[in-house]
């Protein structure tokens, strides 16, 4: 029994529509780029609004952890 592999690593053509999709489209084009203009303008963050906290005065285990073994890395470093 003589199976050919040739047949499972063969891929069919497939053809690709974007481009003619693209021309057939093209009188509503404006108005997608102005759909993705409002959508992105949606999930962009307002800078002006976000707080970032001081470092020094914020209390999360990692950091406090990372903090630690900073402290405990300087002491080290310092004997030698």
């Amino acid at each position: 029994m003589c199976i050919s592999l040739q047949q499972y690593t063969e891929v069919p053509q497939t053809p690709l529509y974007t481009g003619r999709m693209l021309r057939e489209s093209e009188d509503i084009w404006p108005e997608v780029q102005e759909e993705m203009t409002r959508s992105l303008a949606t999930m962009r963050v307002d800078y002006d609004q976000v707080h970032i906290k001081n470092l020094d005065n914020t209390n999360n285990p990692l950091l406090n952890k990372r903090r630690k073994r900073g402290v405990a890395d300087a002491l080290v470093t310092a004997a030698q």
